[in-house]
């Protein structure tokens, strides 16, 4: 492994906004994979680089999320006080089958992904979206 690349991944290290990327689930993934490349190649690799790429693309779009134990009652809860629920994450693009896996799905009301929103948090296009979303203003959200 190059330095810490899943750790400079799930970073907004080089403060890009993949905008246009964000479109599709396709020109997302490559924007992705180029960036990997760059971050390689800025450790003066020079061989083919292609099987790393494409492995620390994968590891770091295969995951699984376990909730804390209190998630769930947390949430209904807060459904049941007519709470809108949103997830604003920087995750990977099909965030919901791992809210899906972990029971999750239910008891949120929408997701707002990094992957698809073209910026990262904390960047205010994502904050913005996952208020929107919710229906409601940010003076009345947190």
């Amino acid at each position: 492994m190059i330095g810490s690349l899943p750790g400079l991944l799930s970073q907004a290290a080089d403060g890009s906004e993949p905008i246009a990327a964000s479109r599709f689930r396709e020109t997302y993934t490559a924007w992705k994979k180029a960036r990997i490349a760059a971050m390689i190649r800025a450790h003066h690799v020079t061989a083919d680089i292609g099987s790393p790429v494409e492995e620390i693309h994968a590891e770091g779009s295969t995951w699984t999320m376990k909730p804390y134990p209190e998630v769930a009652e947390v949430l209904a809860a807060l459904r049941d006080d007519r709470v809108a629920i949103v997830v604003c994450t920087n995750w990977t693009w099909n965030v919901e089958s791992a809210l899906d896996q972990a029971g999750l799905t239910d008891l949120i009301d929408g997701v707002v992904v990094s992957a698809r929103g073209g910026a990262r948090k904390p960047h205010l296009r994502m904050f913005r979206a996952a208020v929107d979303l919710a229906g409601t203003e940010p003076d009345r959200s947190w």
